[in-house]
């Protein structure tokens, strides 16, 4: 809980009217109509890595954090996020992957609400993994920190905004449209989000972790980074 308390903490003493606070409530646009058309470009997603980690992380990601997009099928289906680590190359510690599905979250049926909750949340994954390492993937990497620390910044957001914790309860509460996906009977929500939980181990072209399973690599074809590795989290 010693990550958790130093969340917390950085929270509190956080300036009051600081430039990252209003920066990420800026970027979040609480108060803002959800069909006004706007959309998180890249440029907006740094800017949130960044101000997310001064306001809460403590700048404990900063250099530790890299994210991208994936069309990969299993993004479409399987996925919406996963948040893999890996020992850094040259100094000390653990670094985070984030890849985030270009199919679902760039969807136009689904408001901005959505991105920014999976965004956020593999940004909690990001700082576990960073200060605990391979411990923080016990229960999937939902541990009881990541829950406290995803209802901290749910209450800072404002009540049932973007409900981190909760990002699979009726995940039609972010739709603009009628989803078209059909829903049998039994089912309470889209197989898209579903969790896939199942141990994994270290591919041999890779040494990146993924916490919570064992998948194909992120890309079909060899990656830029070959040592990056999937076995663990994923959303």
């Amino acid at each position: 809980m010693a990550a958790c308390a130093r969340v917390e903490s950085a929270f509190r003493r956080r300036p009051a009217h600081s430039t990252h606070e209003r920066i990420l409530r800026k970027l979040i646009r609480r108060d803002e109509p959800l069909d006004s058309g706007f959309a998180l470009d890249d440029a907006a997603l740094d800017s949130i890595l960044t101000a997310t980690d001064t306001l809460f992380f403590d700048g404990a990601l900063a250099g530790r954090v890299q994210w991208e997009w994936s069309s990969d099928p299993r993004y479409l289906t399987d996925l919406i996020g996963t948040t893999a680590l890996r020992q850094c190359q040259g100094r000390d510690g653990f670094e985070t992957l984030v890849v985030l599905s270009a199919p679902v979250l760039r969807d136009e049926r689904y408001d901005r609400r959505l991105l920014l909750s999976v965004f956020l949340h593999e940004l909690i994954h990001c700082y576990l993994f960073i200060t605990c390492g391979f411990e923080a993937r016990m229960h999937g990497g939902h541990t009881a920190g990541f829950y406290r620390i995803a209802a901290l910044i749910d209450a800072w957001v404002g009540p049932r905004y973007l409900s981190i914790c909760k990002l699979r309860e009726n995940p039609e509460r972010f739709c603009k449209l009628p989803p078209t996906v059909q829903v049998t009977e039994g089912q309470t929500h889209d197989r898209r989000w579903d969790t896939y939980l199942h141990e994994g181990t270290d591919s041999q072209r890779n040494s990146f972790h993924l916490v919570r399973s064992t998948l194909p690599p992120i890309h079909d074809q060899a990656p830029p980074r070959p040592y990056w590795s999937n076995d663990g989290a994923n959303y």
